[in-house]
């Protein structure tokens, strides 16, 4: 059976930051989170064989659920004056 990860990759990278104990290389820069986000995707590929894994990411622009609330707010503002 073909099967597809979708993983939410700035989720992966929280959760392995503060689930791994601070880990340093030898300059002391932390890799913690690098460490831990690598075992989770080893992880779900060697339990389940995916065909595919897609990871996604966060991005700084504004999500359009930010915008629509604040669409709907001006809407709602405008239809209380008249």
């Amino acid at each position: 059976m073909k099967n597809l990860f979708l993983i939410d990759g700035s989720g992966f990278i929280f959760r392995a930051f503060y689930a791994i104990p601070l880990l340093t290389n030898s300059q002391g820069i932390p890799i913690n989170a690098v460490y831990g986000y690598c075992n989770m995707i080893l992880n779900i590929y060697e339990k389940f064989k995916p065909e595919q894994i897609i990871v996604v990411f966060d991005t700084k622009k504004k999500h359009f659920v930010v915008i629509f609330i604040k669409n709907i707010k001006v809407t709602e503002q405008t239809l209380q004056k008249n």
